[in-house]
């Protein structure tokens, strides 16, 4: 996802197509996770996050897979995949962007 941004990527259409079939053959509910970087106020990214999960899982919902098995959350910034700091103390935008990120958890049903 971009800086600052909830919107979809073209790119990521296929992939979403495909999850969404698995998610209705499964019938299993999702937890649907939007992260961000650090970058900002915790508030603000924990909402910024929170409108990238909305962005995925309403397109699961018009890709077909039921409203109701599917929770969105903005986790903010608490769950980085990699620091945001080189060793040297400069930024690591690599890893900014690798943190900007929405994930699905299968649930237990």
């Amino acid at each position: 996802m971009g800086f600052d941004d909830a919107a979809l990527q073209p790119e990521s259409q296929d992939l979403l197509r495909r999850v969404a079939t698995l998610l209705s053959r499964l019938d299993a509910k999702a937890a649907v996770n939007g992260h961000s970087d650090g970058l900002g106020s915790g508030e603000y990214n924990t909402e910024l996050s929170r409108r990238r999960a909305v962005a995925v899982r309403d397109e699961l919902v018009r890709l077909g897979v039921p409203s109701g098995l599917l929770a969105a959350q903005g986790l903010g910034e608490t769950r980085p995949v990699r620091p945001e700091t080189l060793p040297d103390g400069g930024d690591d935008a690599a890893a900014r962007q690798l943190n900007r990120r929405v994930e699905l958890v299968l649930l237990e049903p």
